[in-house]
């Protein structure tokens, strides 16, 4: 969980607010769910304000109850949830948050992977809520291109992403803007530094509340930073 203290943004309430992004590896497995529900009970002080989820599962049996499984996970903490399914396939992502949406979006991406090496058709998605204290919170959770050598895919899936937020922006202007997701990339590859270039994101200030510890793999020697708020 990323506690982001907010000393460098417009408000400065005390508590400030919490965002965990969180794969859930195309599975519909409930009873997993439970039990991660349990530990963000019983190991944090507080939920996180916003989840991002990737590899959400949609269209699941009515028998099931909600259609994805980013539903579920929201529905098991009370939270509001909202979520697009990728064109290609049954898996997509969505936000889950405390506060309820007063604004929603997806933007499917146009740059994908190779047709011959069968690559999903990526989604980002936007949420926009009024939080108490500090006004009109935006959040945009992404899932990219996952396949290492995939450098320029990536890039331009992510120049894809900035441009639209900052469209957004001009728009309606945020008092804050959290982006994040799975974003599949190492810290030091080249297609990172285009998330601190004014070019792509416009008059958004970019602030960086990463560590350089794992976020997969984490027990084994491959262990490698690639989620990222």
């Amino acid at each position: 969980v990323n506690e982001l203290n907010r000393s460098n943004v417009n408000c400065r309430k005390k508590g400030g607010l919490s965002v965990l992004s969180f794969n859930m590896r195309h599975r519909d497995r409930p009873d997993e769910l439970a039990v991660m529900v349990d530990h963000l009970h019983r190991d944090l002080a507080k939920l996180p304000d916003f989840i991002l989820c990737q590899e959400v599962l949609f269209e699941r049996a009515r028998s099931q109850g909600q259609d994805n499984t980013a539903s579920v996970l929201a529905s098991l903490i009370g939270y509001h949830s909202k979520g697009t399914k990728r064109k290609s396939d049954r898996e997509g992502v969505a936000i889950a948050s405390r506060y309820p949406f007063v604004y929603y979006s997806a933007n499917h991406l146009v740059t994908r992977t190779n047709r011959l090496l069968l690559g999903f058709r990526r989604v980002s998605v936007m949420g926009e809520f009024i939080v108490p204290g500090s006004g009109r919170v935006r959040v945009v959770n992404v899932h990219l291109a996952h396949m290492p050598f995939e450098h320029r895919v990536r890039g331009k899936q992510l120049i894809e992403t900035l441009q639209w937020v900052q469209d957004r922006e001009n728009q309606v202007p945020a008092d804050i803007t959290f982006l994040g997701g799975d974003f599949n990339m190492k810290p030091h590859w080249q297609e990172m530094s285009m998330i601190t270039d004014p070019s792509f994101y416009g008059d958004l200030g970019f602030e960086d509340f990463n560590s350089h510890e794992p976020t997969k793999d984490i027990r084994s020697a491959q262990g490698k930073r690639i989620d990222y708020i």
